[in-house]
């Protein structure tokens, strides 16, 4: 008895922590997010080709040396080895890390891309990647705000990453920023190059917060996207 008593205080617990921690990262995360979805000046078709996704490497801060234990950081950055893919949707969506199998190329991905994606369990739910967000387009400039979600260990994040449009397939990252601690990095001499890579078997564009009302910038939009959904109501 006391056994499932404690198991039962656990799960209360920890359900607990995990709606105060997103209470909590909302009100941080809400007043700085510009994005919306439904962007009626988004066009994104007319600009670049999205079906598919795009690879690009990220930059990161060199490190020179060691101050005991304690790791000294250069003013330099340098491009990572891992890859990053991300899908941009038509109605201003965004899933950002998306993860393949190893062993699979990319043209293994390109013709069958749902047979090659790693798919991850978030939340208890599979999914294509471990971030999502809303990105805009203004001018020649792309600005994805992305969130991810965290729980009672892992913080939750908020950041926002540009691209600069060279052109309908090529994108030239050059600005990150995390948008709860404000921290910025421009990237003056970067090459870091998002490529467009043609695929078919495409996930449906459902992140987690397309529920939420606070993510849609039109009231009616989002009232017609619940009724599509039945037995679902967020706020």
């Amino acid at each position: 008895m006391k056994k499932n008593f404690y198991l039962i205080m656990i799960f209360i617990l920890t359900s607990f922590l995990g709606c105060y921690t997103y209470s909590g990262a909302m009100r941080e995360i809400l007043p700085k997010l510009t994005n919306k979805i439904g962007d009626e000046n988004l066009d994104v078709r007319s600009k670049l080709k999205i079906d598919g996704f795009y690879r690009y490497y990220n930059y990161h801060q060199k490190f020179h040396g060691y101050d005991g234990y304690k790791l000294i950081k250069s003013n330099s950055y340098e491009i990572d080895s891992t890859a990053y893919n991300f899908i941009l949707y038509e109605d201003g969506t965004v899933i950002h890390h998306i993860y393949f199998k190893n062993n699979s190329s990319t043209e293994d991905i390109s013709k069958n891309m749902s047979n090659n994606v790693e798919v991850i369990n978030t939340r208890g739910k599979p999914s294509w990647g471990t971030s999502f967000g809303i990105y805009a387009i203004h001018g020649d400039t792309i600005i994805m705000q992305i969130i991810k979600q965290g729980d009672v260990i892992v913080p939750w994040s908020f950041f926002e990453r540009k691209f600069l449009i060279i052109d309908d397939t090529t994108l030239k990252y050059f600005s990150y920023q995390d948008l709860l601690s404000n921290t910025a990095i421009q990237f003056e001499n970067n090459n870091s190059l998002a490529h467009f890579i043609q695929a078919d078997s495409i996930p449906p564009a459902n992140p987690w917060f397309k529920e939420k009302r606070w993510a849609w910038k039109n009231e009616e939009e989002w009232k017609d996207y619940i009724k599509s959904k039945p037995n679902k109501t967020s706020k």
